[in-house]
């Protein structure tokens, strides 16, 4: 066959053929490609035979190269067809194809984002048939998501020092993708073996047009946001998530096998730290860091603040988890630091969208060291006793303590406080302790505090909200008393700290001030003897049980069934943090109910007090005059008007649930219980009056 290649003058080349060939179906192009070939690639030529018609053809400049493109209009519907198929087959390829074109350079097509890339526009060349080019638009947009999801996977895996999540999906998408590419191998073969008609392809190839397009906008999604491994699992979930239509139930299997896959590596972070307490992150990728890994400290403080939480590295699908996910190293590595022995768990933990297997497993790998750390504290370090101390103790439950610590020390206690000396306090402590037999007397000890019951109230939660605008003040030393600023505290080791922490304790430090406020107040009253029945003698008892009703209603209507109900709660409980929550409920509960969440309440108690104290201080001059009595009638008024404003707050709280960031609904009926032994008091003493 004689011909000759010629360039015309608009850049196109042309071949004339001295002598035509009959016959023939195949039209210049191969039967078979390479499916990763790049964008500029094209196959070889072979030539057959042509129509005697045709005369010459025309080639195109086709991604560098030049390719056959024919006068569509003198071939049959027949030959048309096969065309296209292969031109569409080639294309969903990636490769160049000479009658479907785009309205840009396929360079810039592999750069745009996903708003863009439904932009395109493909086109058939308006040479075939109508029938035809209907049949395969619907599939054009294949050809941009192809080029954009093959430049992604070939681009990740080149490139150096890739996170690895980043490369998981890389690699998961290049599996789920063999699939397509063997779907498009059968259908070149079909096509040579003349099994394949256009409805056929168009069929074949739909079903893969929605993974296509989802696989595209994650390609370059990854290439424009700059997501990091958490983002990155959170982006694969939300889009399993939103293929809700039946009709994209195959597209969803894929997403779900994509996210499977890229998800091992972190994963196996999650395991190695729930099950081992180790953290394996060069990377940077988990979201739990130690910060301080080759410390050897013994403190709860130092437990609080070891790991550092990054929350923007933590994927959707574990938020609900991320706590005990945390605790469950956590506690892990205070069992190692404590000599405990424990089997770890050596569970397989992987993430499938499919169904919850890895919450099981993960609630496991938690409880087993929760548990364990539990029963060590209860079992060996008597965590029972210590809860018990709390209550009997600095609470003053323990009726021989607290009247012997009022004994001893109600006298010394008034004075100032840069008058006191600590080795003097600790000898009160000590004798009275000598008497009770108590193994943990020795973790006991007096405190002078800086700050009044008010200000310390403030700095705690649950009940810092609402009082903003509480002005904080350092107590005045020169002008304070002793009874002003004692605080009993209870120093625990580690790991007893764990749970008897510094937070704890300073609910309990208030709690203690305040009672002990009030049992010194009723102690000074009923030192004092005014003439009976006189009008001193009644005030003096309706003070006495005011106070006394005050701490009753905090001693016997709260604490004591709140502690009863935490031992039973603690005893029961199956680990570590159900008592850790157990024991911040009761403290929370004390501190709300006994005090009703008000610094204006304290004050207020406070101040009726210090009516009482400075009205016992008049009785020591009591004499049976007139100016006396005067005194008398000024402190009862004084009193009684205090009384009542306290009686006012009270019952606003028995009416409505406190008005704070964290409402108690048993304020009201604690409140209501206040109110019944306060309105209690004038009956009685009506009734000994008409008596």
């Amino acid at each position: 066959m004689n011909s000759t290649l010629t360039e015309n003058s608009d850049g196109k080349a042309t071949v004339d053929y001295k002598d035509p060939l009959s016959g023939g179906d195949r039209i210049g192009m191969p039967e078979k490609s390479s499916h990763h070939s790049s964008t500029s690639s094209l196959p070889s030529m072979s030539f057959h035979s042509m129509d005697p018609k045709q005369r010459s053809w025309i080639f195109e400049s086709v991604g560098g190269y030049f390719a056959p493109a024919e006068d569509l209009s003198k071939l049959s519907p027949t030959r048309q067809e096969k065309l296209l198929m292969r031109d569409l087959i080639y294309a969903f390829s990636g490769v160049p194809s000479t009658h479907i074109s785009a309205d840009i350079t396929v360079e810039e097509m592999a750069d745009l984002s996903p708003d863009d890339m439904s932009k395109i526009r493909f086109k058939i060349d308006d040479g075939f048939t109508s029938v035809f080019r209907t049949l395969a638009n619907e599939l054009l947009p294949m050809i941009g998501h192809y080029i954009s999801v093959q430049g992604f996977i070939d681009l990740t895996k080149m490139t150096p020092r890739c996170e690895r999540t980043c490369l998981a999906l890389a690699n998961s998408m290049d599996n789920i993708m063999q699939q397509y590419h063997d779907l498009q191998s059968n259908l070149e073969t079909e096509l040579s073996e003349k099994k394949l008609d256009l409805q056929k392809l168009v069929e074949q190839i739909r079903p893969w047009l929605p993974t296509m397009e989802i696989f595209a906008t994650i390609a370059v999604d990854m290439r424009h946001l700059k997501l990091n491994s958490s983002q990155l699992l959170s982006m694969l979930e939300d889009r399993y998530q939103e293929q809700k239509s039946k009709a994209k139930l195959e597209v969803k299997e894929r997403l779900g096998q994509m996210l499977e896959y890229t998800s091992r590596n972190y994963m196996k972070m999650v395991q190695q730290w729930t099950q081992k307490g180790i953290i394996n992150d060069t990377k940077q990728e988990f979201f739990i860091e130690d910060l301080n890994p080759a410390a050897d400290n013994c403190w709860d403080s130092y437990w609080k603040t070891r790991y550092y939480l990054h929350t923007n590295r933590l994927p959707n699908f574990l938020l609900q988890q991320a706590e005990i996910i945390l605790l469950a190293g956590k506690y892990f590595n205070i069992l190692r630091q404590c000599n405990v022995i424990i089997t770890p768990m050596n569970a397989l933990l992987t993430y499938s969208p499919k169904d919850m297997t890895h919450l099981e497993i993960i609630r496991n790998s938690y409880e087993l060291p929760a548990k364990k750390l539990k029963d060590y504290l209860f079992k060996d370090h008597q965590m029972v006793m210590h809860l018990r101390n709390l209550r009997n103790f600095c609470l003053l439950r323990e009726k021989r303590f607290a009247n012997d610590l009022m004994e001893n020390s109600r006298q010394y206690m008034k004075n100032k406080v840069y008058q006191l000396k600590s080795n003097k306090m600790d000898g009160f402590l000590e004798k009275i302790l000598e008497f009770l037999d108590d193994d943990f007397g020795v973790l006991f000890e007096m405190q002078l505090k800086e700050v009044d019951v008010m200000t310390q109230l403030k700095g705690i939660e649950p009940l810092n909200s609402g009082n903003e605008n509480f002005a904080s003040d350092t107590l005045d030393i020169h002008n304070s008393n002793g009874y002003e600023t004692l605080a009993l505290h209870y120093e625990v080791n580690w790991p007893v700290s764990l749970v008897i922490n510094s937070q704890r304790l300073e609910q309990v430090q208030i709690l203690h001030r305040v009672i002990f406020f009030l049992l010194h107040v009723k102690s000074e009253l009923e030192a004092k003897k005014p003439i009976a029945n006189s009008r001193s003698h009644r005030l003096r008892e309706r003070m006495v049980k005011i106070i006394l009703s005050v701490e009753q209603y905090m001693t016997m209507d709260i604490i004591e069934p709140q502690w009863t109900e935490l031992i039973t709660t603690v005893t029961r409980a199956s680990n570590i943090d159900e008592v850790l929550s157990a024991f911040k409920h009761t403290l929370d509960q004390c501190v709300q109910l006994c005090l009703f969440a008000g610094i204006v309440y304290v004050r207020s108690i406070f101040t009726l007090g210090s009516i009482c104290l400075n009205y016992c201080d008049s009785l020591s001059i009591e004499t049976d005059s007139l100016e006396f009595n005067r005194c008398v009638a000024e402190y009862e008024e004084n009193f009684e008007s205090m009384l009542s404003s306290i009686l006012g707050l009270v019952r606003e709280f028995s009416k409505t649930v406190v008005k704070s960031g964290r409402a108690n609904e048993k304020v009201p009926e604690s409140s209501r219980q206040l109110l019944l032994r306060l309105e209690s008091i004038d009956k009685d003493l009506e009734a000994k009056s008409f008596c």
